[in-house]
């Protein structure tokens, strides 16, 4: 999978002309691929930076009713430690003060947090999503499995937390690439029927 996302990043431009780093370009890879955000949602979801306050991403679904938080974490080699996992816990905390994110956030999160205030308003859930090339050690394991049972059973906010590392990017990959999305042209058909 490594390598599948590494050839897909290096031979596409899009991706050199837009985003400054790797782990960038692995969470724009993830919308587009199996996500399916087009290029300009792409570049609107990415918040990652300096200030970032530990959320790389953020997509309001208002078709599903959810908000998606997503934290990258580009590994070559080796195993995912807790220090991701804390991350996006410390992202999950900083959800719940919206109005303390809005001072604090670099000017791409900032745009996005009057659209999360509003869905979460709306009683929209929140999906923290933990993207990973790696896999978790043992040990980060357990402490996904206890963040996961403590975000679930907040009841101010309904939140869940997933692991998204080769073996389900693999899956979920298989599941996009399946998905059939409508042509512009049938869209467009469509739009004529409407006005018949």
């Amino acid at each position: 999978m490594l390598a599948q996302i590494q050839r897909e990043i290096a031979q596409d431009p899009y991706y050199r002309n837009n985003f400054d780093n790797d782990g960038q370009c692995l969470v724009a890879w993830y919308l587009r691929r199996v996500l399916l955000r087009d290029d300009a949602q792409t570049r609107d979801d990415i918040t990652d930076g300096k200030d970032d306050k530990e959320i790389d991403a953020v997509i309001v679904d208002d078709a599903e009713r959810r908000v998606v938080v997503i934290q990258g974490k580009f590994i070559t080699t080796g195993k995912v430690d807790g220090g991701p996992l804390q991350e996006v816990m410390t992202a999950w905390m900083r959800i719940q003060k919206l109005d303390t994110l809005q001072k604090d956030a670099n000017e791409r999160l900032k745009k996005k947090i009057e659209a999360v205030r509003i869905a979460l308003d709306e009683d929209y859930r929140v999906e923290f999503e933990l993207l990973t090339t790696g896999t978790l050690t043992s040990a980060a394991q357990d402490d996904f499995k206890g963040f996961a049972e403590q975000v679930a059973e907040f009841e101010d906010l309904s939140a869940s937390l997933h692991l998204i590392d080769t073996e389900m990017l693999a899956a979920r990959l298989a599941e996009a690439e399946n998905t059939v999305l409508p042509s512009l042209e049938q869209i467009g058909r469509a739009s004529c029927r409407e006005r018949v």
